[in-house]
């Protein structure tokens, strides 16, 4: 997969949050992220949406790459690209799908239903439903 666009007017970018108890600030949601719609969309199964988008994205053939959002120092001056983002907007903890050599406007991208692997629920709530259980690794 690509890691940097040759055309960045052509590239398509989806974004939601990854919510990552491990990492400092990315658990509980940050409650600035509440600000983006009064629900929120959380997927229960994320191994089968991954699985879904990719099946999807390969039978259209649309170049694509999908990854955590590096977040670095606000006064950086290299380059960044569609997974580096400064550090002052770390607490949406996104995770991105980009789509390469797209229409120059946005794209869409059927991958079914996913009522079986999601639940909506109220944004305001979302932290008093979320609960992590570990699994050791064996």
């Amino acid at each position: 997969m690509n890691s940097i666009a040759p055309k960045p007017e052509k590239i398509n970018i989806f974004c939601m949050y990854a919510l990552r108890p491990l990492i400092t600030g990315c658990f509980p949601v940050d409650e600035r992220n509440l600000r983006f719609g009064e629900h929120a969309l959380v997927l229960l199964d994320r191994d089968e949406f991954l699985r879904r988008i990719e099946s999807s994205l390969n039978s259209q053939e649309i170049a694509f790459e999908a990854n955590l959002v590096e977040y670095v120092d606000d006064e950086h001056t290299g380059k960044v690209g569609p997974f580096k983002k400064l550090r002052r907007f770390a607490y949406q903890s996104e995770w991105r799908l980009v789509c390469f050599d797209g229409p120059g406007e946005p794209r869409k991208i059927r991958i079914g239903s996913i009522r079986d692997i999601s639940s909506i629920l109220r944004s305001d709530e979302i932290n008093k439903e979320i609960r992590i259980h570990y699994e050791p690794d064996t």
